[in-house]
């Protein structure tokens, strides 16, 4: 992501360890006990956070290709990707609330860990990474397209 999306790759890249962080410190809190069906399912949640990043900062480098300003793509690009990223991630939530009532055993651990996931996922590579791209724009640090990995060349004058 750093290298495809520069600057917004790092603030991703931050806000996936962030997440990491915090959904190992939810483990060690509710004493889970972490099975080959969790770990397939820690690991399709931080794939669907790292494919979150993905639809945000494409969102944002389509804004700017079509002739809009930094901080009007970030904020039309974090909407936009905003609703594709909550329709995805409620319906896996249902998905995962169903496989925890009616399964048992490892796929009540799948699921656990899979609505747990998404939900950090949310409110960390969403909302935060969200925050801090917004931040670092208005604070004059994100001025330029290339700093997004959009060339001057891709760029639709309005």
């Amino acid at each position: 992501m750093i290298g495809m999306y520069r600057l917004p790759g790092v603030i991703a890249s931050f806000g996936l360890i962030a997440h990491t962080w915090l959904l190992i410190l939810v483990f060690v809190w509710a004493d889970f006990t972490l099975t080959l069906p969790g770990i397939a399912a820690f690991i399709l949640g931080i794939g669907m956070a790292v494919d979150a990043n993905i639809i945000t900062n494409e969102r944002i480098r389509e804004e700017m290709r079509n002739g809009r300003s930094v901080l009007s793509s970030v904020k039309a690009g974090n909407k936009s990707s905003m609703r594709t990223i909550l329709d995805s991630n409620i319906t896996t939530i249902i998905v995962g609330g169903v496989m925890f009532a009616f399964g048992t055993g490892s796929v009540k651990g799948f699921a656990l860990v899979l609505i747990v996931e998404i939900v950090l996922s949310i409110l960390t590579n969403v909302y935060f990474t969200h925050f801090l791209l917004n931040l670092l724009v208005k604070a004059g640090l994100l001025k330029k397209p290339k700093q997004f990995g959009v060339k001057e060349s891709e760029i639709n004058a309005l």
